[in-house]
């Protein structure tokens, strides 16, 4: 487009200047003139070379009265009026008048390629800086032109081949998701010095957003089946394909509003105040999260094996959610310790043995939760194109020893029946029920010891001991956990490979270790 003219500049308003006694005005002007050579400026229809008004304004103001009127043109069409009257902080009445200037021709080429993207090129047969009138135009000759579209991209599958391509849609008449939450809670307290509290929460969700895929198979096929004809011609019966759209890749992404679940939790609190300064509070939690829809951030236990096959669908995975965590205990606690003056123990002490002995405190706070729900998969003998979970046998213990390399137990699971064998119909070739068992929980003690020193009535410094999982206890992520810069060991999650079980991180690996600090405050 002819430079300069098509859009607003910037230009500078006049100072303000007094006439007379009450009124103040304002005048701004820029003029130009167009001109262009050849045809540059005789693509653009509203423009003709010439004399240009390109801004007109001025303004007047008396106490809190005002009026502004502006005007501009880049043509004689594109012009543009605008007036603005009222008074300060009451009231404002706004007039304009826009006349918008062509943007787009049927001529316009472009000789760039890769627009959109951060590496733009020139079209085959130009160079920067270095081409002749002759071979621009030969470019722009070849160049397709902006309001032709798709017209010059080929979409027949005769010409463009799909293969391999993944589809990506959007349920048609999504719903919106919501949640109904609910809870009762019940507080007695003891006597004036112990408190217990007992409460029900829970919720239920409805319409959450999921991914079961796009173009799979919604039957059961023996492992190695085929699915797309065309990537296989004369390897299935008659050609047949298992999959809705056989010209495009299988597994793409596709978002529906069809996940459900459901959250139901006791928890229970206890609290106590001793007079000497001891304090603490204990909280338990009972929970059961169960849903078919996964935790689309973290992975998680809920996997869609056959989300198309009638009578099993993502319903078929409905198990514990991701983050269901069945027990959960928190011990924490408080204690000025009863040294110095004035306490029970060395309550005689006095100057700077007082300052040694006393102003002792200590706090705590003790975690234990279990551990979060993961799938076991089935090594060998999945369905083509869909998934499946491994089987548990009896009531054989699903962990191991509990040690990192040997958390499972590899007798707890088995594999179920293979599609297409003798005896596996129906759908137990998709195995069992998702999340079989638990990953480690977490056990942690921290500590600290406090020491406050009375320099005087404004001075005060304070002394700081904190032991970060005192105990040194680790808590260990899950096997077959890998990602955030970990890498899992291989086979930890197939229970005929001699690594099932093992773990190969810790969950918090930079707040894992014990951990001693010390800090000195003065507060004043």
């Amino acid at each position: 487009t002819p430079s300069g003219f098509l859009y607003e500049r910037p230009y500078a308003r006049g100072t303000p200047w007094r006439l007379g006694e009450e009124w103040k005005y304002r005048f701004s002007t820029e003029l130009g003139v167009l001109s262009g050579s050849g045809g540059a400026v005789r693509n653009y229809a509203d423009y003709r070379g010439g004399f240009v008004l390109s801004h007109l304004g001025f303004a007047m103001e008396r106490n809190a009265n005002y009026l502004d009127f502006t005007a501009a043109a880049a043509g004689r069409k594109d012009q543009s009026y605008r007036a603005s009257f009222g008074r300060y902080g009451e009231f404002r009445t706004n007039l304009f008048f826009d006349d918008t200037p062509k943007l787009f021709t049927d001529q316009a080429r472009t000789v760039f390629r890769g627009v959109g993207s951060g590496d733009l090129t020139l079209a085959p047969g130009l160079t920067p800086g270095n081409n002749t009138p002759a071979q621009i135009q030969a470019a722009l000759q070849s160049a397709s032109a902006f309001e032709l579209g798709f017209t010059c991209t080929p979409l027949s599958t005769a010409v463009v081949n799909a293969e391999g391509l993944s589809l990506r849609g959007i349920q048609y008449n999504y719903s919106t998701p919501y949640t109904l939450g609910y809870n009762m809670t019940f507080q007695y307290e003891i006597n004036p010095t112990l408190t217990l509290t007992l409460g029900y929460v829970g919720n239920t969700a409805r319409h959450l957003e999921v991914f079961p895929g796009a173009n799979e198979p919604s039957q059961i096929l023996a492992p190695g089946t085929c699915l797309e004809a065309p990537t296989c011609p004369g390897t299935n019966p008659g050609n047949v394909s298992y999959v809705p759209f056989p010209d495009f890749g299988t597994g793409g992404s596709y978002a529906a509003t069809e996940g459900d679940s459901y959250y139901h939790s006791l928890q229970t609190s206890l609290e106590k105040h001793y007079a000497n300064g001891l304090a603490f509070l204990g909280t338990y939690t009972w929970s059961h999260c169960r849903s078919d829809s996964g935790d689309l951030l973290n992975g998680g236990s809920i996997g869609y094996r056959a989300p198309y096959v009638p009578g099993f669908g993502i319903q078929g995975d409905y198990g514990d959610c991701d983050f269901d965590i069945r027990s959960v205990i928190h011990f924490s606690g408080g204690y000025d310790l009863p040294i110095g003056k004035g306490k029970t123990y060395f309550s005689g002490v006095a100057g700077a043995a007082n300052q040694l002995v006393s102003g002792w405190s200590t706090q705590w706070i003790a975690t234990i939760e279990g551990g979060q729900p993961m799938t076991i998969g089935c090594p060998a003998g999945t369905p083509a194109g869909v998934g499946c979970d491994a089987n548990t046998v009896g009531s054989l213990n699903r962990h191991g020893s509990g040690a990192p390399d040997h958390f499972l137990n590899p007798l707890a699971f088995s594999q179920p029946c293979i599609a297409g064998a003798a005896g596996c119909t129906g759908l137990q070739a998709l195995g069992g029920p998702n999340s079989q068992v638990t990953g480690p929980g977490i056990g942690r003690l921290d500590f600290s010891l406090f020491k406050n020193f009375q320099l005087s009535e404004r001075y005060r410094m304070e002394f700081r001991s904190e032991f970060f999982n005192v105990l040194n206890h680790p808590t260990f992520n899950a096997p077959g956990f890998g990602g955030n810069g970990v890498v899992a060991i291989g086979g930890s999650t197939d229970f005929t490979n001699s690594n099932f079980g093992k773990i190969g991180s810790t969950r918090f690996p930079f707040n894992d270790p014990r951990q001693i600090q010390f800090a000195l405050k003065l507060y004043f």
